[in-house]
């Protein structure tokens, strides 16, 4: 088990194959890859040829690093890909991929703001069956779907909280990025709460900052 890796984020200005080098010269053993547009276009990506595919994949085992987590984008409220199947039918794509570099977590997002209009009881029901859907469909190949808790709307702990309950499956849990998670509930609160369904964890050292006055 690899208990700290490194995700490809933070080196968004670089190609997947020079990130791989870096790390294990810091000494990770395991690798996040977010598979959404950087300022290079993507680390990892659906259009990547058999042939990248497969250097990239002798890259990571010539250095002894393992995949640990795949990270795509998605938007089950306001689809990236123009419409709600074609999202998940990306995840579903990508989770193939996981599959491939031999991935135990594929990472989607829920949503980023709820539509106007739309109420949270219904935004709740679209979000979770689409990760019912997709959390089946990984569950074939022992992979878990570990939602993150970016967004206004997923963010807010009650509204995590019954996406966890909805999807109800032991294939189903969080990816824990510090300090984004809001609500009543205090952060020792939501740990104790979403202990058993913490899959991945961003750790963030960041400290929030005043807005300008």
């Amino acid at each position: 088990m690899h208990k700290i890796s490194c995700s490809t984020w933070q080196y968004r200005k670089y190609e997947i194959e020079d990130i791989i080098p870096r790390i294990a010269e810091i000494g990770y053993s395991g690798i996040e890859i977010v598979a959404h547009r950087l300022d290079v276009g993507y680390h990892l990506s659906l259009n990547f040829s058999k042939e990248r595919i497969q250097k990239i994949k002798e890259l990571l085992n010539s250095y002894e690093i393992k995949v640990v987590a795949i990270s795509p984008a998605c938007d089950f409220l306001k689809p990236i890909y123009g419409s709600l199947k074609a999202d998940i039918e990306h995840i579903k794509k990508m989770t193939d991929l996981a599959a491939e570099f031999e991935a135990s977590i594929i990472r989607p997002f829920a949503t980023n703001v709820k539509p106007k209009g739309l109420k949270r009881e219904k935004a709740l029901k679209i979000i979770i069956d689409s990760l019912k859907e997709c959390t089946e469909y990984a569950q074939q190949y022992g992979i878990k779907v570990a939602l993150e808790n970016h967004g206004t709307f997923p963010n807010l702990f009650e509204n995590l909280w019954a996406i966890i309950e909805g999807v109800n499956s032991d294939y189903f849990g969080i990816t824990y990025h510090t300090g984004r998670t809001e609500g009543e509930t205090s952060i020792d609160g939501q740990f104790k709460k979403f202990v058993k369904k913490i899959y991945h964890v961003h750790l963030a050292d960041w400290k929030r900052k005043a807005p300008p006055v």
